[in-house]
């Protein structure tokens, strides 16, 4: 029996990192603490600095886990981190999805309740962004042969726009309520994806991910939208699909506030990144370690070479020698450039 490691990181300290080892799931909650009527770029400076944190810690832990953020902005953290894990080699855009299952399970119940039916027979897929104007709820998708009026669509997508703000107003068993909700909404999500990487399933989600230039062309490079899950992660984006008139007028606003949200992102993280704590778990790729006792410079070294290699769908599977026939003048500028690499080397490591 195959058991997956999930490992939760709520923003409360910084301190449990060694638990993340091995994991397969990574879901990245926020406390809770913070303001959701604060403006977004107030909220993404406050948790930016957290969230790379949490990323490097992810980068050095369990690189090949399955990302799952929520925290928010989620318009903004999905690409930071990103940003983060291609610091180190380990972004692959297939194991990094923000979560819009809280506004689509909001969407569809709200959906469910104007037509008088049970949440489970309505869904209503979002789009665009997150939260706020970048959240676009395709209410003409809860029912087949069906759709609502474009008054009524309206007021149905401001109320799930400002249900963040609502809930945290609320206080006593209105607030327990809402937060039984997100933590029912999250829990099926994270029961989705462990399904799919156990390849007990392939479930079709609501996902903040990167775009498919070949499907979408779009200011943004991040767009939430449709994708399938398997065992290696997400299999398909599926683009976004057909929309109303006035759906389609909503989601090109929407994707021009994503466009410079994510533009934010890359601001702050170009003027204060900085390296990983452990350079070991950076990916050297084209380039393979070899243990050399052919030359006498190099007899003791263990350095990082250019060399011919055999791949395999596990990755290389051969690495191949140098050429057995090599004239003297070939050696000897093979010593010369072993020399200088090994200096290199060298450097790198002091």
């Amino acid at each position: 029996m195959c058991i997956l490691a999930l490992i939760i990181l709520i923003f409360h300290n910084l301190t449990f990192f060694d638990f993340q080892q091995n994991s397969d799931i990574v879901l990245m909650l926020e406390s809770g603490y913070l303001n959701v009527d604060m403006p977004v770029e107030k909220r993404f400076l406050y948790q930016a600095p957290i969230v790379k944190c949490y990323a490097d810690a992810i980068a050095n832990e369990c690189p090949k886990a399955f990302i799952i953020v929520c925290a928010t902005p989620i318009d903004c953290m999905v690409p930071l981190i990103a940003e983060t894990l291609k610091e180190t080699g380990w972004y692959d855009p297939n194991k990094l999805l923000g979560s819009l299952a809280v506004p689509e399970m909001r969407a569809s119940t709200l959906a469910a309740r104007a037509l008088c039916l049970e949440p489970r027979y309505t869904r209503v897929p979002c789009v665009g962004g997150t939260e706020g104007d970048t959240l676009v709820p395709l209410f003409s998708k809860a029912v087949e042969y069906f759709d609502f009026a474009q008054h009524n669509a309206e007021m149905m997508t401001e109320a799930v726009r400002n249900a963040p703000s609502a809930v945290s107003r609320c206080d006593g068993p209105c607030q327990r309520v809402g937060d039984l909700s997100e933590a029912h909404a999250l829990a099926g999500l994270v029961t989705a994806v462990a399904h799919a990487l156990l390849c007990h399933d392939i479930p079709r989600v609501t996902g903040f991910v990167e775009t498919d230039l070949g499907q979408v062309i779009s200011p943004a490079r991040f767009i939430a939208g449709p994708v399938d899950i398997g065992g290696s992660g997400i299999m398909r984006n599926l683009g976004l699909p057909k929309m109303t008139e006035h759906e389609t007028t909503i989601t090109n606003l929407a994707l021009s506030s994503l466009a410079y949200r994510q533009s934010m992102v890359y601001d702050w993280y170009c003027k204060y990144r900085s390296s990983s704590t452990r350079l070991d778990a950076c990916q050297f790729e084209f380039f393979c370690p070899r243990n050399y006792s052919r030359f006498n410079d190099c007899a003791y070294a263990n350095v990082f070479l250019a060399s011919d290699m055999l791949l395999g769908h596990k990755g290389i599977c051969k690495r191949l020698s140098f050429p057995p026939n090599l004239n003297s003048y070939e050696l000897n500028l093979l010593d010369v450039s072993l020399t200088k690499v090994i200096s290199r080397y060298k450097s790198a490591m002091d």
